[in-house]
């Protein structure tokens, strides 16, 4: 695996692991797949716990160790929902592949819109990942290393965005009385499975009212009449979640826009997948200062 930290950084994110994370059925069946061989990795040595969140809610997943022998919710449970750790399998297994002789490479050339390929090349995915799983999941590996490296700088990444929230909340929402954030730590149920990061609240006749808020970092263009939001997510996930908060980076701004999957169109492009937001949904923008 030489050189494999080189190459994944020359590497840009595949454009078709957006896709797949754009669709429910494709990314249960990768997430699950990852999920099912960790779980037969971790399970037999101890490691594959649950932790419940305050609503009840339980989630399952690898439990690291830390130096006191402290069993703590693993770092590797976002692998089955981050692309960019995705595309980064697809090369390591391609490049096991050709280490061992194998004729089998992973490819989406020949994928193009239809959903039983896509399938098809999740489940081959998958198969090869099991087929490696000795040496890409070995903790001491390279492989491994590259891995949480990636996981650890994307959470990151949306930690900074919720940060931003949580101190300039108010100037987003000037009426909301106070927060509370559910994303600061990886693998949070709310955060993976609900896709919420913050609840905002509300004083409505003398009355504290809950919403929840998506906060994620995408480039956005306001095109027509519309608001065209370059993201990889399944929108039926975020069908509970109250507002999005997106942190454009290239233009310096904050928007922020109203959920209403009823109004929401999903779409791809040449870029990779979309949501195109009508006018009547758009909030407002703010100054946006990448320190």
């Amino acid at each position: 695996m030489e050189n494999l930290i080189k190459h994944y950084r020359k590497t840009e994110t595949v454009k078709y692991f957006k896709e797949i994370h754009s669709n429910s059925k494709l990314k249960h069946t990768l997430s699950v797949g990852i999920d099912l061989i960790l779980k037969e990795i971790y399970e037999p040595i101890n490691r594959w716990g649950s932790k419940t969140d305050e609503n009840g809610e339980v989630s399952y997943g690898v439990m690291d160790i830390t130096p006191t022998g402290e069993l703590v919710w693993g770092k590797i449970n976002t692998l089955n929902t981050n692309y960019s750790a995705h595309t980064f399998l697809m090369d390591a297994i391609n490049k096991l592949c050709l280490d061992e002789g194998i004729e089998v490479k992973l490819s989406f050339d020949d994928v193009g819109e239809s959903y039983y390929k896509a399938i098809t090349f999740i489940r081959k995915m998958i198969r090869l990942l099991k087929q490696f799983s000795h040496i890409i999941f070995d903790e001491n590996g390279e492989c491994y290393q590259i891995l949480i490296e990636i996981l650890k700088n994307t959470w990151g990444v949306g930690l900074k965005y919720s940060d931003n929230f949580k101190e300039n909340y108010k100037t987003y929402f000037p009426t909301s009385t106070r927060i509370e954030t559910t994303g600061d730590e990886r693998g949070n149920f709310n955060d993976m499975v609900d896709g919420v990061d913050v609840y905002v609240f509300f004083m409505v006749k003398s009355e504290e009212v809950k919403k929840s808020v998506q906060i994620k970092g995408a480039t956005c263009y306001f095109v027509g009449d519309k608001y065209k939001v370059d993201v990889g997510m399944d929108l039926q996930k975020y069908a509970s979640v109250w507002a999005f908060a997106f942190f454009d980076i290239q233009h310096k701004q904050i928007y922020i826009f109203k959920n209403d999957v009823s109004e929401i169109e999903q779409i791809s492009t040449e870029n990779g997948p979309a949501f195109l937001f009508p006018a009547n949904l758009f909030y407002k923008k703010f100054d946006y200062k990448d320190e």
